[in-house]
């Protein structure tokens, strides 16, 4: 019993030390992951011609589906209309009214119905996921005035963090076999919880089915985490680069309140 026990302590002390067929230790950030600012540059080259690059005008179609704890609940045509990273639109085609949410680039408005307001809150963090806290602009973060930081790693991913002008941090997880980013977390806050520990609030958005349009790898699933929690599904059913998109597109409506 002791033998075999020793045979099969060696064997695993054996394999422990043993490389991978590629020179990797299994689990270990390649050599090219370790410096952050290749792994901006992959990240940069894996999306294709747009990104890094002249930014185009886009409109995506396809739906939003809106999500509680207990699942599914209402799923509408949505619009997505991006000029820059500072003008966005996100038109949502209800039975009874229409939802917009937007950014000329000064102002950021939510507008239900006939009533327009500021921006805020769960929306307010949706139009800069788009615009100020989008991966364009992590891409061109030296105009956009972003400090880059290392973050560490995450699983299968490299994770750099983006702090703005008035330290608000966004991190964008960089998956290490393709280089695309599959997930951006916006940092809304922070809590204290009973045991004095601190956390912090965040707003995620997972990104998948990407797709390549016009040279352009393009994510057409957009999920969206708040508290842990599922929220929001945006599935396009087409993506469209270089289209007419104007400034008059995301101004504001006359009769606002701003």
């Amino acid at each position: 019993m002791f033998q075999t026990r020793f045979f099969l302590s060696a064997a695993v002390l054996l394999l422990g030390c043993m490389p991978s067929l590629n020179g990797q230790v299994p689990g270990a950030i390649p050599p090219q992951f370790q410096d952050l600012n290749s792994v901006l540059t992959r990240a940069v080259a894996a999306y294709g011609a747009r990104r890094g690059g002249p930014i185009v005008n886009s409109k995506s179609s396809g739906t939003l589906t809106y999500f509680s704890v207990s699942g599914r609940q209402a799923t509408f045509n949505v619009t997505l209309l991006r000029k820059g990273n500072s003008q966005v639109q996100r038109i949502i085609q209800q039975p009874r009214l229409q939802v917009r949410q937007g950014s000329n680039g000064g102002d950021n408005w939510s507008r239900v119905g006939g009533f327009t307001s500021p921006a805020q809150g769960a929306v307010l963090s949706f139009i800069e996921s788009q615009t100020t806290r989008s991966i364009d602009s992590l891409f061109d973060h030296r105009a956009a005035g972003l400090v880059l930081h290392d973050a560490g790693t995450s699983n299968t991913a490299r994770i750099i963090e983006a702090e703005d002008r008035d330290r608000r941090k966004t991190r964008y997880f960089i998956d290490i076999a393709t280089s695309l980013i599959t997930k951006l977390e916006v940092v809304t806050g922070q809590e204290i919880d009973m045991f004095g520990r601190t956390h912090l609030i965040t707003d995620i958005y997972i990104f998948s089915d990407f797709r390549n349009v016009e040279g352009v790898v393009t994510p057409f699933k957009i999920e969206r985490y708040t508290h842990g929690i599922k929220i929001e599904e945006m599935q396009f059913s087409s993506v469209l680069y270089n289209t007419a998109v104007f400034d008059a597109d995301f101004e504001i409506f006359h009769e606002s309140i701003f």
